[in-house]
């Protein structure tokens, strides 16, 4: 036999830590959010602004998400199944690409977008596919391996 009360507490560490790192980056992520909204109270904005504003608060919830992840994490450690939901893969795609359009023209590259096949509707974690796009879209931009992406 073999004393596991060591891991055990490596463990509930572990643990105690996501908590509180997932808590404490939510605080401040909700303020964003907050002060994004009360920016669109204040007066009009340009087509530019609201484009920067509305970038800014899709990318605030993309962050949130995974934060939620992290806590799913535990759900999951623990036996419990995530939540899942009806996705389409396409629409995630675009979304994806339409948020990787500012790096795209940094890097003068020019888009085109045609769908070689046809996206099957499946059930599953919307962020947690939109982050897989994300990685390998923005590692094939900063590999400068993305010159032609064909889906």
């Amino acid at each position: 036999m073999q004393d596991i009360s060591y891991l055990k507490e490596l463990d509930r560490l572990k643990s105690d830590f996501i908590h509180t790192v997932s808590h404490d980056l939510r605080s401040p992520l909700t303020s964003i959010l907050g002060y994004t909204e009360l920016v669109e109270r204040a007066g009009p904005l340009n087509p530019n602004q609201q484009e920067f504003l509305h970038r800014l608060q899709s990318s605030t919830q993309h962050i949130t998400a995974l934060i939620n992840d992290l806590l799913d994490l535990g759900r999951l450690e623990a036996g419990f199944d995530t939540r899942r939901e009806f996705v389409q893969l396409q629409n995630i795609l675009e979304y994806s690409l339409v948020m990787f359009e500012v790096q795209v023209k940094k890097k003068k590259y020019h888009t085109y977008h045609r769908y070689c096949i046809r996206f099957e509707d499946i059930t599953r974690k919307p962020h947690s596919i939109r982050q897989m796009l994300d990685n390998l879209i923005g590692n094939a931009l900063n590999t400068h391996y993305l010159k032609v992406l064909y889906v």
